[in-house]
């Protein structure tokens, strides 16, 4: 049964339910004419015990995270050798994260100096809207110099 494929992959219920509406409007085109309401059927069963993936109690503003990223860059100055460095790329990457919504695989691919810029000048980037989480545009609110120390 597909559901129990979606299951077996590590699937968590939401996406089940994402899935099943998605086949369903899909059946619709197909079968205009057929009863589809198994499928209905099917996800109302999953939504009965749906639990959401991921606990959102410990979620923080972007303004925290940008404090917290910019406290660890300061604090970088503060030591030397590896601590200072994974403190100071921890701190740019929180702080960077909460000033722009990038997706995983884009924050990986950023590369200073191609991507990243030591003297970016406001209203240029190469953040374009296919990079950046739904496809929104980045405005630069002011420039946040990481590399200062």
């Amino acid at each position: 049964m597909y559901v129990d494929s979606l299951i077996g992959l590590k699937n968590n219920t939401g996406t089940i339910l994402a899935r099943l509406q998605e086949l369903g409007e899909v059946a619709k085109i197909m079968g205009p004419g057929c009863n589809w309401e198994f499928i209905n059927a099917i996800a109302s069963k999953i939504r009965a015990h749906h639990k959401p993936a991921s606990d959102k109690a410990n979620l923080r503003l972007s303004d925290e995270l940008l404090d917290l990223g910019l406290r660890l860059i300061d604090k970088a100055a503060e030591v030397e050798g590896i601590s200072a460095a994974i403190l100071h790329r921890d701190g740019l990457i929180i702080a960077l994260l909460a000033l722009v919504p990038l997706r995983r695989r884009n924050l990986a691919g950023l590369q200073l100096d191609q991507n990243l810029s030591r003297s970016a000048t406001r209203g240029s980037s190469p953040l374009t809207p296919a990079r950046l989480k739904r496809g929104q545009r980045w405005r630069s609110h002011g420039q946040v110099n990481c590399w200062s120390h």
